[in-house]
C-alpha cells in the first residue's frame, strides 16, 4: 500500500513538472552553406638592384649588381600615390594590389644623390597573379 501511494505521488509530481516546464522549441536545421574560397591575391613582387658594383668589370672577374633596400612608391592611373614601402635588405619586395594599371616609382635616397633610380616602371596587375619586376638604381661608379 505504501508503494502504491509513493508511486502515485511520484507520477503526480512528474505530471506537474511536465505541465509547468516550458516547451523546448525544435532546433532549426538547415543545409550547410558553401563558403566561397578566398579570391586569389594579386600585386607586384620583385627585386631592387644597384650597379655597377665595381669600377672595372672584367670577363674573368664578374661583378654583379647588388641588392638595394630602396623605398618605392606606387601610383594609380590618376598619378595619386596609393602605397609607399621599402624593399628588404636583400632587395626583395612584394605588395598586394587589386588588378589595374600602376606606376612603380623608385625613390631617391634622402641624403645623397646616389644611387640614382633609373625611372618609373609601368605595371599592369592581373587578377590572381603577381607581376615580377626588377628595379634598377645607378651607383654612379664608372
Amino acid at each position: 500500500m505504501l508503494h502504491r501511494r509513493v508511486l502515485s505521488i511520484v507520477l503526480l509530481l512528474l505530471g506537474l513538472l511536465a505541465a509547468c516546464s516550458p516547451a523546448i522549441p525544435p532546433v532549426a536545421t538547415s543545409a550547410p552553406t558553401a563558403v566561397p574560397p578566398p579570391a586569389p591575391q594579386s600585386g607586384i613582387r620583385g627585386i631592387v638592384l644597384v650597379g655597377p658594383a665595381c669600377p672595372v668589370v672584367q670577363a674573368d672577374k664578374p661583378c654583379p649588381d647588388r641588392p638595394y633596400p630602396a623605398t618605392l612608391a606606387v601610383l594609380d592611373q590618376a598619378g595619386q600615390e596609393i602605397a609607399r614601402f621599402q624593399a628588404s635588405a636583400d632587395g626583395n619586395f612584394q605588395l598586394t594590389l587589386p588588378p589595374g594599371a600602376y606606376a612603380l616609382e623608385p625613390q631617391p635616397p634622402k641624403d645623397s644623390p646616389l644611387p640614382r633610380p633609373q625611372g618609373s616602371i609601368a605595371v599592369t596587375v592581373t587578377a590572381g597573379e603577381y607581376v615580377s619586376v626588377t628595379v634598377l638604381y645607378d651607383s654612379g661608379i664608372r
